[in-house]
């Protein structure tokens, strides 16, 4: 998209005339979020993603330095889970802490999802045989469209989320 902007050009001889100039405004890439789904809304918030793997991110707005509580929707699968992030518009790598005192590492590696799980309140005995469920902090380098790669067993996701700046919505 360009908008039309009035120069003002100077000569060497201290001539000065207006010219109308054309000139593209920057736009900001566009982040296409994961589609968002809210299958349990007795029981967690609604979560981005799709089969075998979705995300509830805690916080909507990115604030630096600040562990953004994550909870992760596992299609229970025989296999490991492991997630690594970072942006798309940009070169910033997610930081993944797994329980509190951990370092941040640059991927989330659970090696027995079976024993490593949290159960939701409410969470039904149908929904926790098909799901498991775990907790995360994610720490982002900088506000911008992130993708999380997710390989579940044999099986891969990939989610977008869009973390926009602190205030900025």
């Amino acid at each position: 998209m360009s908008q039309m902007h009035r120069l003002l050009c100077c000569t060497a001889a201290g001539i000065c005339i207006g010219l109308s100039a054309s000139v593209a405004t920057a736009q900001s890439p566009v982040c296409e979020q994961s589609p968002t789904e809210n299958r349990w809304p007795e029981v967690i918030a609604p979560m981005l993603g799709q089969s075998p793997a979705w995300l509830v991110g805690g916080a909507g707005t990115w604030v630096k330095d600040e562990p953004v509580k994550t909870l992760w929707v596992i299609l229970r699968s025989a296999g490991q889970v492991r997630i690594t992030g970072h942006r798309t518009d940009g070169l910033a790598a997610a930081k993944f802490i797994r329980e509190w005192g951990d370092a941040p590492s640059n991927e989330l590696v659970i090696e027995n999802p079976n024993m490593r799980r949290i159960i939701p309140h409410g969470a039904s005995p149908d929904v926790l045989r098909q799901y498991l469920f775990f907790g995360s902090n994610v720490i982002y380098d900088s506000p911008g469209c992130w993708e999380f790669d997710v390989v579940v067993g044999d099986q891969t996701s990939r989610i977008v989320k869009d973390v926009p700046l602190h205030g900025a919505r």
